[in-house]
């Protein structure tokens, strides 16, 4: 496996009629124009350099030199990573014909922008130059150049490494319809500052957000009740984590935590008002050396009432009554405002923290 993965130099590769199985071994060969197959081959042919099963029922690697690919009518499936490293490649076309499009083919295609499919196609569909399955249930895969992605409120699961390396990306709304984001499906998405993970979501995979360098706040929902291992990994600029379930997430910790020791030493855990003896007692929740409690989060109406202290929102402003002053942070932990408590007007629209008389609290400004 990875035997000749970015062998820079190769320009063809001729494979003998010996040959019996094929596990990726070209991927990031930039200058690579084609894979030969002996004609004796009887489990592997080439169909102008590409490389494929016998009858070119199923696509395993196309040369990551070329600039456009067209699918042969025989062609049934796509099989994981067969574009890996195609840089010179835009967009791709789907066509009616396949029926099967295994993990994630199109990694690290540096200049793709779209992944247009017929419309005829049984099995897949496109919106906005990104793959899904034909009912809109599942996000498949999203083309490295998007730099907005506006997801169907049908999508239920957000597939394995959908956005991995979506580099320009800078902000996501995952929908709640949403309830299991895969391994990988966010990982090195560079500019993503702020995550909100639903209250739909049960399950985020492995790797899930990891090496999303810019990561400074993530909202976990309150449904959460797994999260994989190193889903957060190399996240060390995460300076705030909401984790909204009233019963703290299972964490598989093996063969590493899904947040960073810098997480843990430097950022702040809200959770539920009430529960934070609970994540105190279980790690690795209880690595964080700050856990603060969270009253709730509301767009409008009141958000946190203990018959002293009132945090409400109303039409666009915080509104804080029964104490002297307040303090008001953004996501990233930086103060937008300390003053006199009352309403706090003029703040741009996003997710705040507020602290008054006590009491912490979670606001959504729209």
């Amino acid at each position: 496996m990875h035997a000749f993965n970015r062998c820079n130099s190769l320009v063809s590769v001729d494979l003998p009629a010996s040959l019996k199985d094929y596990i990726w071994s070209f991927g990031g060969c930039r200058n690579l124009k084609a894979i030969n197959v002996d004609e004796a081959n009887p489990n592997f042919d080439s169909y102008e350099g590409a490389l494929y099963s016998e009858g070119l029922y199923t696509l395993y690697t196309v040369p990551c030199s070329w600039a456009s690919y067209e699918f042969p009518e025989e062609t049934r499936m796509v099989a994981d990573l067969s574009f890996y490293g195609c840089d010179n490649i835009t967009t791709i076309f789907i066509p009616e014909t396949i029926t099967e499009i295994i993990s994630a083919p199109f990694q690290n295609c540096a200049n793709l922008e779209e992944i247009n499919v017929d419309e005829n196609n049984r099995y897949y569909a496109s919106i906005d130059g990104v793959l899904y399955t034909k009912d809109i249930k599942m996000l498949h895969s999203c083309p490295v150049r998007k730099t907005e992605v506006d997801i169907p409120n049908t999508v239920e699961t957000i597939d394995r490494f959908a956005f991995l390396g979506c580099h320009e990306l800078e902000e996501i709304e995952i929908p709640n319809s949403v309830t299991f984001i895969d391994h990988g499906a966010f990982q090195s998405c560079l500019k993503l500052s702020e995550v909100e993970i639903p209250n739909s979501v049960t399950t985020i995979g492995y790797d899930a957000f990891a090496d999303c360098y810019g990561l400074t706040s993530v909202t976990i929902g309150s449904s959460v009740d797994t999260i994989e291992y190193e889903a957060f990994r190399s996240c060390d600029s995460i300076k705030t984590v909401y984790c909204l379930s009233l019963v703290p997430p299972v964490v598989d910790t093996r063969p590493a935590s899904s947040f960073t020791d810098e997480v843990y030493a430097s950022a702040t855990l809200y959770v539920p008002d009430g529960c934070k003896a609970d994540y105190e007692a279980l790690e690795p929740w209880s690595l964080f050396a700050n856990i603060e409690e969270l009253t709730g989060t509301g767009i409008n109406g009141v958000v946190s009432s203990d018959g002293e202290v009132s945090i409400s929102v109303a039409d666009g402003s915080i509104v804080v009554s029964g104490a002297s002053s307040v303090d008001v942070y953004s996501l990233d932990g930086t103060q937008v405002y300390g003053g006199a408590a009352g309403t706090v007007s003029g703040l741009p629209s996003g997710v705040y923290v507020v602290k008054a008389g006590g009491k912490t609290a979670k606001v959504h400004l729209r």
